[in-house]
């Protein structure tokens, strides 16, 4: 998808590439819910995060699930986010 796997700026590379590859009708709601805070409150009041939308995946557009959930990793908090078909 040539999405960042990591790093501090994800979520403002993640709202860049929506422009790009989000479906024109769900573009509004995945800018609106896909930030850092909105994941991070999420994650907070019911442990994890979901959402789902459409995007481009070579000529077409399929729909897709986005998860993120936070995990210990060595003493750590790991933000973890996964993309399903």
């Amino acid at each position: 998808l040539g999405i960042a796997k990591k790093g501090s700026g994800f979520f403002a590379t993640s709202q860049e590439n929506g422009k790009k590859a989000v479906h024109p009708d769900d573009l509004a709601g995945y800018m609106q819910v896909f930030t850092k805070e909105n994941v991070l409150r999420c994650i907070g009041k019911k442990g994890f995060f979901k959402t789902r939308h459409r995007i481009l995946l070579g000529e077409k557009y399929v729909l897709i699930t986005v998860k993120a959930a936070m995990v210990q990793e060595s003493g750590e908090d790991k933000l973890i986010v996964g993309v399903k078909r």
